[in-house]
This record gives structure tokens, sequence and C-alpha cells, in this order.
């Protein structure tokens, strides 16, 4: 289709108009009392249609955002909800004894079972369990007692009475230790007996139920506890060996290992010398 320039106002118009569209246009709209109309055609005037669509690209994209933050707040609600769920299930499997920290969590590493124990007896034991925070990994523990003689402590945390005192059974793996104070306070009613003074006589020792202490057979975390008769009252107990057996202020006799010792009951100028064979 042939166009033709407008030489007035410059738009390009087809030759099937006589007049130019474009100055017909203007001119109307230069009439007093009618409305300007905008052409919009190529190289128009107008912007009515232009400033209409910002308008609602604005209302849209704020509403589009305030969906966005709705959506934002509603899944750190849930992730929050998550959490303290979790956390309460936590707590309610942590024991009473093993002590949380600030955050609700366990000791870093592992907590013990227990921070103390009571014994009444010598031979009474209980177990030290190690509880470890969720998906960390059972570590290598090693198990120490500060007074062998007051209590012992095996690998697997079992601890055995053996006189009266306090000791500190301690749970090391790397540079995390944990520890639980033993107290042992006989009351007479176990295998501890109640020496009894007897001066100015012949230094004898027998087992708790009369049995010569001379030669003395038990197992490895047994105890026996012995009566002591003569001396002059005033008793010193000693182990040659105490990695095969330890031997209480009070006479209790205890296998720490595997092997045969001597333990020794002295009273002024006297001795008496138990050999301890421990299997």
């Amino acid at each position: 289709m042939a166009t033709i320039k407008c030489p007035r106002c410059g738009e390009e118009y087809s030759t099937t108009y006589r007049r130019c569209p474009f100055c017909a246009d203007r001119s109307q709209s230069n009439r007093p009392g009618r409305r300007e109309i905008n052409n919009t055609r190529g190289g128009g005037y107008g912007g009515a249609k232009t400033r209409q669509g910002v308008y609602f690209g604005r209302i849209f994209i704020a509403l589009l955002s305030i969906v966005v933050i709705i959506a934002a707040i509603c899944i750190v609600v849930g992730v929050v909800r998550g959490i303290v769920h979790h956390t309460r299930e936590h707590r309610d499997q942590v024991p009473d004894n093993v002590i949380e920290q600030a955050d609700g969590s366990l000791l870093p590493g592992f907590a013990l079972s227990t921070e103390e124990l009571t014994f009444s007896a010598a031979g009474q034991q209980s177990t030290i369990t190690l509880i470890y925070n969720e998906g960390e990994e059972p570590a290598d523990v090693i198990w120490t007692s500060s007074r062998p003689s007051v209590a012992t402590v095996d690998e697997f945390g079992l601890v055995t009475a053996v006189s009266e005192g306090s000791s500190t059974v301690t749970a090391t793996s790397g540079d995390i230790t944990r520890a639980c104070i033993v107290n042992c306070v006989f009351s007479g009613d176990g295998l501890t007996a109640e020496q009894p003074v007897i001066a100015a006589g012949p230094l004898s020792v027998t087992t708790f139920y009369g049995n010569s202490a001379a030669d003395i057979s038990i197992g490895v975390g047994e105890s026996v506890a012995t009566v002591i008769t003569g001396g002059d009252g005033n008793y010193v107990w000693t182990s040659e060996n105490p990695a095969v057996a330890t031997v209480g202020a009070d006479g209790v006799i205890y296998g720490a290992g595997a092997g045969a010792t001597t333990v020794t009951c002295t009273s002024g100028d006297q001795a008496f010398v138990c050999t301890v064979r421990v299997h």
C-alpha cells in the first residue's frame, strides 16, 4: 500500500486519504468544547494507556510482595515450632540426674548417668552409664578411680565399694573428662565388721566368716572382710601389689586384677601376712 508523508505534521498516511487524517484530528481537538483526542498511532501524542499500564503493574508487584512476605512468615513459624517440639521431646528423654546446658543440650561429648554414688557395705556395686547427645558417636573411654582402696571401677563403668571413705571415679575420652563422687559409708550391716580392740595379745586375722586369712582366694571384682584380734589396737594395712589386690583401713580386701600378692596387717611390732590369690 502506497503512503504519503504529510508536509505539515510529518506523519505518513495512505494514498486512499485525500487529506492528512492526523492534521484533521488535531484541528478538531483544538475546537472549543471538544475533548482532546490522543493519537496513539505511530509517532502519536498520547500516553494515557501507558500510564494506566504502569499503575496496574505497580499494584501487581505490591500484591506479589505481600504474598511472598506472608509465605516467608509461615515458613519461619513452622521451623520454630518444629525446633521447640524436638527440644521438648529431647528433654523428656534426658534422665533427671544429667545436668543440661543453658540451651537445653547435654554436655559436649557425653555425660554420666549419675554424678554421685553412695554405698553402705563393701562389695556393693553400681554401673555408671554414658549418655551421648543425639547424633554423637560413642567414644573410647578410660575409667579410673582416685582411690582404688575405697572404690574401684572397671572398663565398663562398674563401680565396686571396697572400704569406707570417698573416691572420685572419672571417665576420660580425649580432652573430655566427667567425674562421679563415690561415698562409702558402711553401716556394719554388710560385709564390713567392726574391728574389736583386743590389746596385748598375739595378732591374728580371720575372714568375716571365721576362716583363716593367711591364704585367701577371690575373683576379680570380689571382696572379703576381715576380723582382727590381738595386737595393740592400732592396725595398719598395706598391699604389696595394689594392681592385684587392694585393702582398706578397715581390713576389706578387694581383688583388683588376676594374679597373686600379699596383704599385711601391722600392729605395733607384730605383723600378719595374708596371701591373696585373685582369679
